[in-house]
């Protein structure tokens, strides 16, 4: 499980999700996936739960929204945007990239 970086700031405009990181002064943008992967975080959903969310809402087989799945959530984490909590303590700590 993934949960946002303590220096990461999110906001939403008409294209989708803006995200701030105020430690490294940066902004990234999302797209409408990007946004929903994001807000399915936020939500404390699970790799599971964030590919079916995607399934039903874009047409997409279960075997390639869990791989991009698991690739955003890769990219976000290599740009410590995200950070893993390790289910046996439930503290936060950055995934190896």
């Amino acid at each position: 499980m993934v949960t946002l970086s303590p220096n990461v700031r999110c906001t939403r405009d008409q294209y989708g999700e803006v995200i701030l990181d105020i430690e490294h002064n940066r902004i990234f943008r999302l797209n409408g996936v990007g946004s929903l992967i994001v807000d399915c975080v936020k939500q404390g959903l699970t790799e599971p739960a964030i590919v079916e969310q995607l399934t039903l809402r874009y047409s997409v087989t279960k075997e390639r929204a869990a791989q991009d799945v698991l690739e955003f959530l890769h990219s976000l984490v290599s740009e410590q945007l995200l950070r893993s909590i390790p289910e046996s303590s439930g503290e936060p700590e950055a995934l190896p990239s």
